[in-house]
């Protein structure tokens, strides 16, 4: 049982890093910080489209990461 527990406690850290480093990379490529639209080769009119993608994935990751550490 407690391994278990300590099983969902990793999965639901890694769940909810992997989210927030998904809504951290969408807001560095839609304010263009380090120059990081030129690196990747993103056009301007992908940037809604590229949030989305990045956005929408990581808020459910971030909760469901959230729900996994308040379950154990």
């Amino acid at each position: 049982m407690k391994a278990r527990r300590a099983l969902v406690a990793a999965v639901g850290l890694i769940q909810t890093v992997i989210g927030m480093t998904a809504i951290i990379l969408a807001c560095t490529i839609y304010y263009n910080f380090l120059n990081i639209q030129s690196l990747l080769g993103v056009s301007v009119e992908l940037l809604p489209v590229s949030l989305l993608i990045l956005g929408v994935p990581g808020f459910f990751l971030i909760a469901s990461g959230f729900f996994l550490l308040q379950d154990r």
